[in-house]
């Protein structure tokens, strides 16, 4: 399930949209389900291990043309700018791939962010055709345009345009409101997963909040599992921040580094699994009034 169109999500063996009436299916194609066709595609005898490294492919297929695009404006240019020179050349050597330390992230993120906001940009455009729209309905001295603009709003919030996704990409929780408040004063961990507009399977939606020049997430895989079916079941889960949402807890954000760094815990589904981690006993009701 990738919020996107059912008919490429089980390749060639997909329903066929002629089959069904239009409001079945109205969603279209977007990068993500592109994404975990391909990676899906090219496995087999997949494990449980394999399917969590599977989610946590960094590969962001909605930067496949934009930046290509970009590149090749600056290749064209008759007089480009010199202080786009070292940013453009980040760019080229990127693999398109998401990661806490990848400068190229933080360019092609905002650049594509900005690249949306562009006045010229048609409305009522689906999601992929408007993350093209700059390489295909600007001109390469707009998309420099945009990329210049980039570059020195980075340098205008950060002190520099060479900013580290993860510093830029944050996860924060600072209370159990499900309407978080987020503060770039306050503690926060780096995260080096994407936004699934891009075509992230292991989604982080980031975006700035109340004033904030970071990013922080506030959309995409709050929960995630994995699933072994067999003679014995065996699973592995991650759940952004922790299961409680009282910050005195231990379990508060005691999952936040497992899952930034993409290491999802065994689950305790049998009986046997779930009392050795107990960590009290009580019946509904009665916590705190001396139950075992």
């Amino acid at each position: 399930n990738a919020n996107s169109t059912p008919f490429t999500a089980a390749g060639p063996d997909s329903p066929r949209a002629e089959d069904y009436p239009a409001y079945m299916a109205p969603d279209p194609e977007n990068f993500r389900g592109i994404h975990a066709v391909e990676v899906l595609s090219q496995v087999q005898d997949l494990t449980l291990d394999g399917l969590v490294q599977l989610a946590h492919s960094p590969d962001l297929p909605g930067f496949r043309l934009i930046i290509p695009s970009l590149l090749a404006a600056w290749d064209t240019a008759a007089d480009p700018l010199p202080a786009l020179a070292e940013p453009i050349a980040v760019l080229r050597d990127w693999d398109l791939r998401s990661g806490r330390e990848s400068v190229a992230m933080t360019l092609a993120n905002f650049y594509s962010l900005n690249c949306l906001d562009h006045p010229d940009r048609p409305a009522g455009q689906d999601l992929m055709t408007a993350i093209n729209f700059c390489a295909t309905g600007l001109t390469p001295a707009q998309q420099l345009a945009v990329f210049a603009d980039t570059v020195a709003m980075l340098k205008q919030d950060f002190g520099q345009w060479a900013m580290p996704w993860g510093e830029v990409n944050r996860f924060q929780r600072l209370s159990g409101d499900i309407a978080l408040v987020f503060d770039d004063q306050q503690p926060s961990v780096p995260v080096g997963m994407g936004h699934s507009h891009w075509g992230a399977l292991a989604d982080f939606g980031s975006r700035r909040m109340n004033g904030s020049k970071k990013l922080y997430g506030q959309a995409g895989n709050s929960f995630a599992a994995a699933v072994e079916f067999g003679p014995r079941l065996r699973a592995r889960s991650i759940l952004v921040g922790g299961q409680s949402n009282d910050p005195a807890s231990p379990h508060f954000t005691d999952q936040v580094q497992r899952y930034v760094d993409e290491d999802w815990k065994e689950v305790a589904f049998y009986r046997e699994d779930v009392e050795a981690r107990a960590q009290e006993r009580y019946a509904p009701g009665q916590r705190g009034q001396g139950g075992s």
